[in-house]
């Protein structure tokens, strides 16, 4: 008895959890203020970027945004070729390595489109459809809007282009069941672009 009650409060506590985490506050809700969808945004233009690279080539914009998302630190190994891959993520259940991200047409992204793009960073989904997993921060990234994470593709494809395969990642089931990261998607991934607060100044 007291093992089927224990079941049903669990059961409980992981409805209400969820329920909570796709319709309750978002991750912006904490600022308040007025949301506006950023195309319809007139007091400014927010940008990923300082205003003194507004006006910069896209390639120079997606330098900066680049280093601030922080993607040389996950794909790239220490002692290798930056952006490359191959740097490996030990967990309890086996161990993933990151990927290239250079323009390498047959082991990095070098024949991904814009929208493969989009997809990736704002989705987590690799060109051939398969989930990435959340290693990859996609959930947080899913708030850069469209031309910012356009200008770090623009970046990455400025980049020498190098021929480096990351090894097979050797996760153990059911770790290893890519297509399950769409119920972790459906879940933690807001899938939207940032909203500008119109109760806020520009600055």
């Amino acid at each position: 008895m007291r093992v089927l009650a224990s079941i049903i409060v669990i059961a409980i506590v992981a409805v209400g959890l969820g329920v909570f985490i796709i319709r309750g506050p978002g991750p912006l809700d904490f600022a308040g203020g007025t949301k506006v969808a950023l195309a319809d945004y007139r007091a400014g233009k927010p940008t990923g970027v300082p205003a003194n690279l507004e006006k910069a080539g896209i390639v120079e914009r997606g330098e900066y945004l680049a280093k601030a998302a922080d993607c040389m630190v996950c794909h790239s190994k220490p002692g290798e070729k930056e952006y490359a891959g191959g740097l490996a993520f030990k967990l309890p259940f086996g161990t993933l390595y990151s990927t290239n991200i250079t323009p390498d047409k047959d082991t990095g992204i070098g024949n991904y489109s814009d929208q493969d793009f989009l997809a990736a960073v704002q989705h987590g989904k690799r060109r051939d459809g398969a989930r990435l997993y959340p290693a990859m921060p996609y959930t947080s990234y899913t708030f850069m809007t469209d031309e910012d994470v356009l200008a770090v593709k623009a970046y990455l494809f400025s980049l020498p282009a190098v021929r480096a395969k990351a090894p097979d990642n050797t996760l153990s089931f059911p770790f290893n069941q890519r297509w399950a990261m769409m119920f972790w998607s459906a879940v933690f991934n807001p899938d939207t672009r940032f909203a500008p607060d119109t109760s806020k100044s520009p600055e």
